[in-house]
Parts: structure tokens; C-alpha cells; sequence
């Protein structure tokens, strides 16, 4: 069950609201005002633990993601390896394994970018500290400056907070 979250500012005018119930002319007892200030304590009490454990949900799961990534490169050498390493589809057994770890590499990809995991783009793209992590630097006269030239190990953002910086190659 989501709790929906209002401001103090809303909470202020639905507390005066509900002082406003009490009949005009009766007068208002301090008991009845400090039951509708408790009352109202109690549910921004209730919308402040439900949106901490949302965060604690979303760190936790920030994390999952952290120690998942290292598999799924893993899967993604192996599919450059035995491409490049192959024998050229000669062999069915080979091009199948190929398939088959392509197909399982879709799935987690899809299954990642379903959660909210996004992989940084970098190659052609300017240096961006803040997603970026240069580990080497290319001397080629062609390729613009602070733009990178390859990508060294891939990035990934979950939900718009970083996972891991890409590691990168950077033209000087």
C-alpha cells in the first residue's frame, strides 16, 4: 500500500481543517487540540517511514545491481571472445554456444534496463567526470578533445543514480 506524501504546508491546512470540524460553539478543550496535533504527527510519521523504506528498498536493490554487473561483463567478453576467437561458424556446436550466450545475455540485459538499470553511453561522447572514469588517454591528432575514443569497461546509471563509472579512453 502507497501512502501518498503531502507537504507541511497541506498537512498544516488539513489539520486546520480538521479543528474546523469541531463545532463553533463548543469550546475547543486543549485535549481536542492536542489529539488533532498527535493525529497529525502520527500520519506525517507514517509518510516519512513509508518513503524511508522506499529508499532503503531502492539502496538495497542499487546494490544487487553493483555485484550483478561484473556477471553480466563477464557474459559480454565471452560472447566478443568466441566471436572473434571462433571458428567461424564451421562448427554448429560453437555457433550455437554462441546463440544460446547471446540469448541469455538479451534476457539480463532486458531484465536490467526493466528494473531501471541504464547503461552509460560513452564512446563519441564528451568526457563527463561525474559518469566517466578515464583510464587511459589516446594521442590521436583526429579525434576531438576530452571526447572519448573507446570504452574500456561499459557504466551503468539505476534510476538516475550511478552505479559505475565508465571506464573509459579519452582523446588529448
Amino acid at each position: 500500500m502507497r501512502i501518498p506524501i503531502h507537504t507541511e504546508a497541506e498537512e498544516e491546512q488539513n489539520l486546520n481543517e480538521r479543528e474546523a470540524e469541531i463545532p463553533q460553539d463548543e469550546e475547543r478543550s486543549s485535549e481536542d487540540i492536542v489529539y488533532l496535533r498527535l493525529k497529525a504527527d502520527f500520519e506525517n510519521l507514517k509518510k516519512r517511514s513509508q518513503k524511508e523504506i522506499e529508499q532503503g528498498v531502492r539502496r538495497e536493490l542499487g546494490d544487487f545491481f553493483k555485484k550483478f554487473l561484473p556477471i553480466h561483463d563477464d557474459l559480454e567478453r565471452a560472447i566478443t571472445y568466441s566471436e572473434n576467437n571462433g571458428d567461424n561458424g564451421t562448427n554448429g556446436n560453437s555457433e550455437n554456444f554462441r546463440e544460446g550466450i547471446s540469448l541469455i545475455n538479451k534476457r539480463i540485459s532486458g531484465l536490467l534496463h526493466e528494473k531501471g538499470v541504464e547503461r552509460i553511453e560513452a564512446v563519441g561522447k564528451a568526457f563527463d567526470p561525474s559518469k566517466h572514469e578515464a583510464v587511459m588517454v589516446d594521442h590521436d591528432p583526429e579525434a576531438p578533445e576530452n571526447t572519448i575514443t573507446e570504452e574500456i569497461q561499459p557504466g551503468y546509471l539505476f534510476k538516475g543514480t550511478l552505479l559505475r563509472p565508465a571506464k573509459v579512453k579519452v582523446a588529448q
